[in-house]
């Protein structure tokens, strides 16, 4: 477990606890791995998606936020609240990957994980989900970057404006806003986290390690250069979901 969670991230009632994979019983950065065993079956779904037995809701999908390629070998889940100084931290911690790493490399996947305390922050899930169905993912990161930098100022009106600026003029976004799937979205997000056992944000599943808190930078381009020098030869367009089904589901 890592050193002084609660000093790191914001603590949720969302969940019990991060479970994590069975055969670990740490969840710090360059942790012992294990290798996806030869007879466990490789995941065949569609492309960009990660399911397994024991959960409902996909791990991650073509519906998630996502920076990277949909076959990058290293995928990193990250569950996160836009109200939580830690997470609006950590932000830069997940820009740093970006800068290391290229698209083909790497895959960030967004989850909203608005915690209870935090007034404003199922409001701003919400306003990044429709902006995401509305114009995609690149638009998806610009608005992300603006609500966090504005943290402490959300209201109905700043997120209108910053939609605006990522562009979503105001019939857009009311329209965007409105759409069913949206809230439902959040709502399965958050079901994740309870489903893996959450305990604060931001989380990060990185191949199937739990990495808690707001790591630095270079402790995540650090876990994630492991993963890649593991890497077969031939790595399959489903290498992370198979290493996230090693190391989390029933083989």
């Amino acid at each position: 477990m890592l050193p002084a969670l609660l000093l790191v991230a914001c603590a949720t009632p969302v969940g019990s606890g991060p479970k994590g994979p069975p055969s670990q019983a740490t969840s710090r950065p360059g942790a012992a791995r294990p290798a996806t065993p030869a007879t466990a079956p490789p995941y065949q779904g569609p492309p960009g998606t990660c399911a397994m037995e024991g959960l409902e809701i996909p791990l991650y999908s073509g519906r998630d936020p996502r920076w990277g390629k949909p076959s990058a070998p290293v995928a990193l889940v990250v569950f996160s609240d836009f109200e939580c100084p830690y997470c609006a931290k950590y932000r830069h911690s997940l820009e740093a990957v970006k800068q290391r790493f290229r698209p083909e490399q790497v895959q960030i996947l967004w989850k909203n994980t608005p915690l209870r305390m935090h007034p404003n922050a199922r409001p701003a899930a919400e306003a990044s989900q429709a902006v995401f169905e509305a114009r995609g993912a690149e638009a998806f990161w610009r608005y992300h970057d603006l609500v966090f930098a504005n943290r402490k100022a959300i209201s109905a009106e700043g997120l209108a404006l910053w939609a605006a600026e990522v562009g979503l003029p105001e019939d857009a976004w009311k329209r965007a806003l409105a759409a069913p799937s949206v809230p439902g979205k959040v709502d399965e997000d958050l079901a994740l986290a309870r489903a893996i056992g959450l305990q604060g944000t931001p989380m990060t599943v990185l191949n199937g390690l739990p990495i808690e808190g707001a790591q630095e930078g270079p402790v995540l381009v650090e876990a994630i250069e492991e993963e890649l020098q593991a890497l077969p030869a031939t790595p399959s367009e489903h290498h992370a979901c198979d290493r996230m089904r090693a190391a989390w589901g029933p083989n």
